[in-house]
């Protein structure tokens, strides 16, 4: 299979990438796996608010890129979204620049190529969090998927680090690369848990199933929540009308497919196929504690906060074992885990050296943390719905919440959840030591009625045998 992408490319001495977000960085991916030998670099509009490198390649200031030599021996790529893309283009041909292509041309040249292949019969393609790992939703269908040993069924994960453990039936191939869009582009079934990339292109005869990864009626999302970009939401309604189904965890899920995706398919209400693990009494918990290095007799308190910008919301996890220790009579020992596209940052958390701690933030099935854990602190992620499906208590630490709100927004409000609220450390401090679990194991199951959870540990098994009715239609 030649690569079309090298073939645009290759006639130019010089190639100017025109933008550094989403599309952008697929864009230079690309490139650089083409081993194109073209003078290469970046461009952006306002270079005080980008990054210098984007992908191993220079970013330079639009306007310092408009002498004539550029203008005939340069190729410029638009890339970026279609709503941006057509006012760009014009305005660079308005300069004189000739040698135009967007992004949008590249994908539709790339896939011309990939739709001389058929279509693979029984070949389901996984992604989640955009090449992250084997995790959430996606895994657990994987692993039901491969659990019934069906011969027929070849499953492909994108993932963007190649050494990362995967069972032996599965084959990989990394994510945004050629190869990768060449497995989406044959892939009978596509299954993820966020938004398909902008060079993502559905063929009639595929299926594709969106998982998700948040269930619960927490914070607002895509078009409900308040600032969000708007080539962001161009992604988000260039994914949605490609789903042919999504799951839904809860009522609630069911009813934001329809208003904050705009989503008019078919709603599986299915609960959380991640979820099926707490519902699993085969479930070895001690082997996932030796794989952390836990020890038997020691609580378990996850701090799993939600993805945020500039976020500083400083832990101090001295007073907050002390408190958990009183709690539950016993050794207590602080697990934190970072939002998957957030890295640990100095400075956040506040440790003594009495305070056993331990970051698992690399720890691939966040599942499997939360189901040996015995207490969630978190701000405003949805994994207090799913941990709370334990029956186990949740806290909620956010001394920046009218903030967060006046950013994202919140479907509920805060005073209408079961889960124990804390402004600070001291306030944190005291809700632990004061907890009362017959009062919120009450307020809980009222919660969890109201929004109805219809999580009851047979996801997984729902949607495998919908995918087989798709690859094997009576």
């Amino acid at each position: 299979m030649k690569n079309i992408f090298g073939e645009i490319c290759e006639k130019y001495p010089r190639i100017v990438i025109y933008g550094a977000g989403g599309v952008a960085r697929i864009v230079c991916k690309l490139m650089k796996q083409s081993n194109i030998k073209s003078d290469i670099c970046v461009a952006v509009t306002n270079i005080q608010k980008n990054p210098k490198i984007l992908e191993g390649y220079k970013v330079f200031d639009i306007e310092s890129l408009c002498s004539s030599e550029y203008k005939y021996l340069t190729l410029f790529i638009v890339a970026m979204m279609p709503s941006t893309t057509e006012k760009v283009h014009r305005e660079l041909s308005e300069k004189g620049y000739r040698n135009i292509i967007t992004a949008d041309e590249i994908a539709q040249k790339m896939y011309q190529e990939f739709y001389q292949f058929p279509i693979q019969n029984g070949k389901v393609l996984f992604t989640s969090y955009t090449g992250k790992g084997y995790g959430c939703n996606p895994k657990y269908i994987c692993e039901e998927l491969l659990d019934r040993k069906l011969d027929f069924i070849e499953c492909v994960w994108g993932v963007d680090d190649s050494e990362e453990k995967f069972r032996k039936e599965i084959r990989t191939v990394t994510y945004g690369t050629y190869e990768y869009y060449y497995e989406l582009a044959t892939a009978q079934v596509w299954i993820d848990n966020q938004n398909k990339d902008f060079f993502s292109r559905k063929r009639q005869g595929q299926y594709y199933i969106q998982t998700w990864h948040g269930c619960g009626p927490m914070k607002k999302i895509e078009y409900d929540a308040a600032n969000l970009p708007q080539s962001y939401l161009e992604l988000s309604s260039h994914n949605i009308k490609m789903v042919d189904l999504c799951l839904a965890g809860s009522r609630f899920c069911t009813s934001q497919y329809r208003r904050a995706f705009r989503y008019e398919g078919e709603v599986l209400e299915c609960g959380c196929p991640r979820n099926d693990i707490f519902f699993n009494k085969n479930f070895d918990k001690n082997k996932v504690r030796k794989n952390m290095g836990l020890p038997d007799t020691a609580h378990i308190i996850l701090y799993a906060p939600t993805m945020r910008e500039g976020a500083s919301n400083c832990l101090e996890a001295d007073s907050i074992v002390e408190a958990c220790e009183k709690l539950f009579g016993g050794p207590c020992i602080i697990l934190i885990r970072e939002h998957p596209q957030m890295e640990m940052e100095s400075g956040r958390y506040v440790f003594s050296d009495k305070v056993r701690s331990a970051s698992v933030s690399q720890y691939p099935d966040v599942q499997e943390i939360m189901a040996v854990s015995d207490m969630l602190i978190t701000d405003y992620s949805s994994v207090m719905w799913d941990f709370s499906l334990q029956r186990k208590p949740v806290f909620l630490f956010h001394p920046d919440a009218d903030i967060y709100e006046q950013e994202r927004g919140f479907n509920i409000p805060f005073l209408e959840m079961p889960y124990i609220e804390a402004f600070d450390t001291d306030d944190l401090y005291q809700k632990i030591c004061g907890y009362n679990e017959k009062s919120y194991l009450s307020q809980l199951e009222q919660f969890l009625e109201k929004y109805k959870s219809f999580d009851i540990g047979q996801a997984s098994k729902q949607v495998v045998d919908r995918i087989l009715e798709v690859i094997n239609p009576q």
